[in-house]
Parts: structure tokens; sequence; C-alpha cells
């Protein structure tokens, strides 16, 4: 009824109506009228027109129209034709087409600011491992190196894959020793190995960089070192974060924060939730006593 209803004016809309069009269609178990709402010819066009008519043509088994479609080029974004080709490539079992579009697609994600939806759809296409080798490779771009490590820092520590972090690190920190990111992680390790950090450096990291929790984190995690564990607290007095959202290292900091505060029962329950798998051994201190607590 809907369809009966809907078709005549969508299919004279502009194109990104269209396409919410098709893909309302396509979710809804009728992909191949999707494909009449948005033709070959229109998904060249637009970037949601194309990516309405992949996953329509996705949904319907049609690999090789969809890699056709991938190498029509135009005026599509590169990262989304690459992503597109490379999952095509993968269900008809075109190893070396995948193998070249991943890499590719993550490069011009980089480029065009869309690195971390396609970080995603690489892990969706099971090509995760040659999306995270590119990206440690791209933290060596001084243009971009302090970005992406910010990018790097995230995606490894939140999946404790630390020797692709350190490396990312490593390359990030040779292309732009001075970059923000690059700087604050500095300051995270130093803290993690109980070397000193002054809070007026973390201080001054995090006036100049007031939403981003990393450096946020960090100025909170220097204050708890340096004995002002409700200074610590208060760093977030004015900045809602979610605990459960939150990246097993930066839960653990939070949880020795509260545990340091006064409220060691809530710090426990904290702790016992994370996922010590994906704590470094410096991480894992700060609420190893925490866990026996909780046992």
């Amino acid at each position: 009824e809907l369809r009966k209803d809907l078709t005549i004016p969508y299919v004279s809309a502009p194109l990104t109506a269209q396409a919410a069009y098709a893909n309302f269609l396509t979710a809804s178990g009728v992909p191949r009228a999707a494909l009449d709402v948005v033709s070959a010819k229109e998904a060249a066009q637009d970037a949601d027109a194309f990516d309405a008519r992949a996953r329509a043509l996705a949904a319907t088994d049609q690999w090789e129209e969809m890699l056709t479609l991938a190498e029509s080029g135009g005026n599509v974004p590169e990262a989304l034709r690459e992503l597109t080709r490379a999952e095509a490539a993968a269900r008809l079992g075109r190893t070396g087409v995948v193998e070249k579009s991943v890499p590719q697609a993550v490069r011009a994600a980089a480029r065009e600011g869309s690195l971390r939806l396609a970080l995603d759809r690489a892990d969706t296409m099971g090509e995760g491992a040659q999306a995270d080798a590119t990206l440690v490779e791209l933290c060596g771009d001084a243009g971009q190196a302090d970005y992406l490590f910010a990018v790097a820092r995230e995606r490894f520590g939140r999946r404790g894959q630390f020797a692709s972090l350190q490396s990312a690190y490593d390359k990030a920190r040779q292309a732009s020793p001075g970059g923000a990111a690059v700087e604050d992680y500095r300051r995270y390790t130093g803290l993690l190995a109980g070397q000193p950090v002054d809070p007026a450096e973390t201080a001054a990291a995090l006036a100049a960089n007031p939403v981003d929790l990393d450096h946020r984190m960090t100025h909170a995690f220097a204050l708890l070192q340096a004995g002002r564990p409700e200074e610590a607290w208060s760093v977030f007095d004015d900045f809602t974060v979610f605990y459960d959202e939150l990246r097993p290292g930066h839960q653990a900091v939070m949880s020795s924060i509260v545990a340091a505060k006064g409220d060691p029962d809530l710090a426990v329950r904290a702790a016992r939730t994370i996922d010590i798998n994906r704590l470094t051994p410096g991480e894992y201190l700060l609420i190893g006593r925490l866990r026996t607590d909780a046992q």
C-alpha cells in the first residue's frame, strides 16, 4: 500500500529523497523495487543514491552488478566506491581486488573525513586487519599524523590491540612529535609508568582541547597521581561521560579515581565490569586491588 502511494511522488524527488525511499524499500524486504527507484545512472551522480542502490544490489545477491556499479566512477567519494568494490569482490571470491580496495578506501576516507565509517565497514566485511595495517601506516603521514593517531588510539585501545597502538604511536611521534594527541599519549603512558607529570601541564593541554576525552582523562589521572582525587573527579563536573561507553583503560582510570575519593564500594563494582584482557599492565595495576576486593 505504501509503495503504491509513495512511488509516484518519490520518483520525481531529489536524489537524496529517492535514496531514502529506496533504503526504506530495501529495509522493508522489497529491494528489487528499490532498484527501480534509483537507477545506475542516478547512483553515479550522488553518494546517497549510490549507497542505496548498492544496498539493494547486495540484498538481492547481485554482486557482479554491484562490482560494476563501484567501478563506474561518477560523482561518488572514492572511499565509498572502494568499500563497495571490496564488498562485492569478497562475495565473488576475488581476494586480490579486496586486498587492493580496502587500503585504498581507508586512505581515501582519511582524506575525505569519513575514516571511522570506513573502518567500521571494513570490520563488517571481515577486513579489519587490513584496515588496521593501513591506519598504522597512515599515522606516519606528517600532514595528518596527529588526527590519525587519535583515531588509532581509540580503536586499538578499545580493542586491546596494544602492539598496533605502539606502532601507530611510534610513527606518529616521528611524523608529528609535538602533536596534541601524540603528546597526550606520552603523558598518559608516563603516568601509567609512575613518572611524575605536572597537572599544570595537563591542565594547559586540556584548556587547548576542552572537548577531547583523552586530554580530560589524562588531566584527571595526573591530579589523581598527585594525590588530589577530589580535583580529579571535578574534572568531569561539566563534561558528561558514560562509564559503560569508555574504553577499558579509561574505565580503569575512572574506577581508581572513584576509589581514591572515598567511594570504594562503587569503585569495586565498576572495576568488576572491566574487560581486563583489554588493559595494559599499567592500567591493570590501577584496578588490580579493586578486582581482588570484588572477589
